[in-house]
């Protein structure tokens, strides 16, 4: 933005120097304030002259509607001003301002002695020609901060105007008010509707939440439906009924992540990030610090009045330790190392049931988690847990996911305070109505309707893209009087598929867009800009493509990014992000992968340990696939097996041991190729050679098939382990796999081996001089004579163990 003050040259001449300078700080003062409030940065004052700047160094998702809303609101505060002015002294100022919006450079520029950071670019000095070419007491904007607003202001358009440098005359806009009916920022614009066919579905949210909050019983709502079924429009629905009626009730929202990337908490650690305004690119200390004081305060607000600053101080400890653990952060004095991983999980669940406690204390509070299908059961039976444990606590729990997941945890649904959202397609008379709300009913004529009605399927986001493709191909246009259709006779066949659709839609963008839309699409839902330039981190071309992405509607910025230093952005629907990854071949994935996983280590920094199953995934669909394609990388394979093993470790402490099983099995694949196609690789991992590390897998893996009920495939693992271990003198995982084995034996009621195995395991110990696996073994033995009973094999093997653990 370039403002400039127009008028203070003729005051000067009549004013004392001292009572000129008086009014230019007020003024200016005071614009600056303007700017502030609509979170933009001053970028320089010269003379009566403001440059401002948003999206740097702070991005948000709306920062073109922040700068317009700065730029009307200096001419209001202005305008007062200089009435004032008037009345005082005689003088009239007036102001032209000039807004544009683009990639810039950011950055310090040495001047003498001094350094100042500035913008830089093409699009800043187009700012500059717009704020010249303007009327006094107006603003001029260009065609990409119009294109960015038109949805939630009105608009005079001006006479194209050349500037220098530019071949073409620029379009220009003139903002005149904010829209009394704001636009759509997703969809077409210029079409929009209100929710059809969702009346009972959002009379069970309302109604689940007037019985949480008049009861202060939990309640837990699964919202269910195939992706494009418009889940997330009924949850924003709800969050604006919410606000709109004046509940003041908290909400915090968390999503699980699709492709792999499920992180046991996620969606929690994310609510926690978002309510406590915590940034991925914090230091590992700073966010630790950023937790215990949020957490601190939420509990102060509660029960500040009721119990001990001590108290609550060491409760407010103990609950971020485990939230820290959960989130991947441990804290330095955690005392969670002290304890077993059996009882971890109970730990964790404790503590976020205590918080949620706490928050949800002062007013009625919704959780929202969307993409359930996506997380791990450990955060379905938090879920559920909520419900069971908190018995007076005003709470809404909002699950969204697809219906494979009620499928697999009917527990969700099953049971007092569940409610089930089943959302279905709409049907062909409410798809009708959809269509007729977004077009004049006139439109189209019955055939090609029926036609747009067909290929949606009854699935709002596909009827909004069937209609999007038609009007980029021009078959719908919009004049002054509406929408028209163009040559309707020759309307294309419509594709059968939302996919279909939206690869005909990316098949039309430039090369570049496509290009970064497919690269994002491997960073995941959300993704960063400098993902998509690594490892040059030259933003530039990149950037210009996010723009053309951001106003066809593919990709939307966030308001805040994870990374401070980073623009953040999200795909518009996950049909978006799935079609556009869907068109990379399989070569490409590979490349993508690696160069992702590569960004992410290197912004992560220390905080690996928060991250390791986001590593683990990436390294690991680099390197599963590329030995598919016989092109593997050693330095990739490496890392995909390392950050996989402690993966795994931290999914079987965590007791989610699905993905415990899954991430081993990938481990094991990985460190066997890379050992069987590079005989000279000394591998060592946390302590373990190459041949040890096999071992360990095979015995971890059998520990959590256990839980899973895969008894025989335990058996396996073991079985295979004694064949390595017993002729390589390698005691101690011998001993190990006779103990696993014993237990698994008893678990098929096969007794007498059972406690063959628990007699060779002490043996083995035994002559390793290891006291803790004998005793382990010993107890494990005990537990076989309870069965049978032996009461006195029983208590000889207890007193043993007991003895060997003094």
């Amino acid at each position: 933005m370039f403002g400039d003050v127009s008028g203070f040259t003729a005051m000067s001449e009549k004013l004392e120097p001292e009572d000129m300078k008086i009014i230019m700080d007020n003024c200016l003062k005071l614009l600056a304030g303007e700017v502030a409030k609509y979170d933009g940065t001053v970028d320089k004052f010269e003379g009566d002259l403001i440059m401002a700047v948003w999206g740097a160094p702070t991005a948000h998702e709306d920062d073109a509607e922040r700068a317009v809303m700065a730029a009307m609101g200096m001419q209001v505060a202005l305008h007062a001003f200089s009435a004032r002015l008037e009345w005082q002294r005689g003088f009239t100022l007036k102001m032209r301002i000039g807004l544009n919006t683009g990639e810039v450079i950011s950055g310090v520029v040495a001047s003498g002695r001094s350094k100042d950071t500035t913008v830089m670019g093409d699009v800043v000095n187009t700012a500059s020609r717009f704020e010249a070419n303007a009327e006094p007491g107006t603003v001029m904007v260009g065609a990409s901060t119009h294109a960015l607003t038109k949805h939630m202001f009105e608009y005079e358009t001006l006479e194209p105007i050349k500037v220098k440098g530019k071949v073409e005359a620029l379009a220009v806009y003139r903002p005149i008010g904010i829209r009394s009916v704001r636009g759509q920022r997703r969809g077409v614009e210029g079409l929009a509707s209100p929710m059809i066919g969702r009346g009972h579905a959002f009379e069970a949210l309302t109604g689940a939440f007037d019985e949480a909050a008049s009861t202060h019983v939990p309640q837990l709502v699964t919202i269910t439906g195939i992706p494009g079924i418009g889940k997330s429009r009924l949850v924003d629905e709800f969050e604006r009924y919410l606000v709109e009626r004046g509940t003041g009730a908290g909400w915090c929202k968390g999503r699980c992540l699709p492709c792999g990337q499920d992180i046991a908490f996620h969606p929690l650690a994310e609510m926690l990030k978002g309510l406590f305004g915590i940034p991925d690119s914090d230091a590992k200390q700073a966010m630790l610090d950023r937790l215990l004081a949020g957490v601190r305060e939420v509990m102060e607000n509660v029960a500040g009045g009721e119990i001990a600053s001590s108290e609550l101080d060491e409760e407010a400890r103990q609950i971020c330790h485990r939230l820290g653990y959960a989130m991947g952060v441990a804290y330095p004095d955690s005392d969670l190392s002290e304890i077993t991983p059996a009882n971890v999980k109970d730990e964790l669940l404790w503590a976020w049931r205590r918080f949620f406690y706490y928050w949800a204390g002062a007013a009625p509070a919704v959780i929202v988690v969307e993409d359930l299908q996506w997380g791990d059961r450990i955060v379905v039976d938090l879920l559920e847990s909520l419900l069971d444990v908190l018995k007076d606590v005003p709470i809404m729990i909002v699950a969204c996911a697809r219906p494979e997941l009620v499928e697999q945890s009917l527990s969700l649904v099953e049971g007092l305070n569940r409610k089930i959202i089943e959302l279905e397609p709409l049907d062909a008379v409410e798809s009708r109505e959809l269509l007729d709300n977004l077009l004049s009913p006139n439109l189209l004529s019955p055939f090609w309707k029926e036609r747009v009605v067909t290929a949606a399927g009854g699935v709002p986001f596909f009827l909004e893209e069937v209609l999007r493709g038609l009007v980029e191909e021009g078959r719908i246009v919009q004049s002054p009087a509406g929408w028209a259709p163009v040559q309707a006779e020759n309307l294309p066949d419509l594709p059968v598929t939302v996919f279909a659709t939206l690869f005909a839609r990316m098949d039309r963008l430039p090369s570049l867009e496509k290009a970064v839309l497919q690269r994002a699409s491997v960073v995941g839902s959300r993704f960063w800009d400098t993902a998509l330039s690594y490892p040059a981190l030259q933003l530039g071309r990149e950037g210009t493509a996010l723009l053309g992405l951001q106003a066809k509607n593919w990709v939307a910025q966030q308001t805040r990014s994870s990374f401070v230093d980073d623009r953040e952005y999200l795909f518009t629907n996950d049909l978006v992000r799935e079609s556009a990854y869907k068109a990379l071949t399989k070569i490409q994935r590979v490349s993508e992968h690696r160069r992702t996983a590569d960004w992410l280590e290197s912004k992560v920094g220390d905080r690996t340990e928060e991250f390791t199953e986001l590593l683990a995934y990436r390294y690991g669909q680099s390197s599963l696939q590329a030995i598919r394609e016989d092109s593997e990388n050693e330095d990739a394979l490496r890392k995909a097996g390392t950050y996989g093993w402690r993966a795994a470790e931290r999914a079987r402490t965590q007791q989610a041991y699905s993905d415990a099983l899954s991430r081993y099995n990938d481990a094991m694949t990985l460190f066997q190729h890379l050992i069987a196609t590079n005989e000279q690789t000394d591998l060592q991992l946390d302590g373990l050679s190459a041949g040890e590390l096999r071992l360990e897998i095979q015995l971890r893996r059998a520990q959590v098939k256990e839980p899973l009920g895969q008894l025989d495939s335990a058996i396996e693992d073991l079985d295979a382990v004694l064949r390595t271990a017993l002729p390589a003198n390698q005691i101690r995982q011998a001993a190990t796999a006779y103990t696993q084995k014993g237990r698994v034996l008893r678990l098929q009621s096969h007794g007498a081996e059972a406690m063959e195995c628990a007699e060779k395991a002490i043996e083995l110990f035994k002559q390793a001089g290891d006291a803790g696996g004998q005793a382990q073994a010993l107890l494990s033995l005990g537990e076989m004579y309870s069965d049978v009973p032996r009461l006195a094999g029983f208590e000889a093997a207890c007193r043993q163990a007991y003895e060997l653990a003094q």
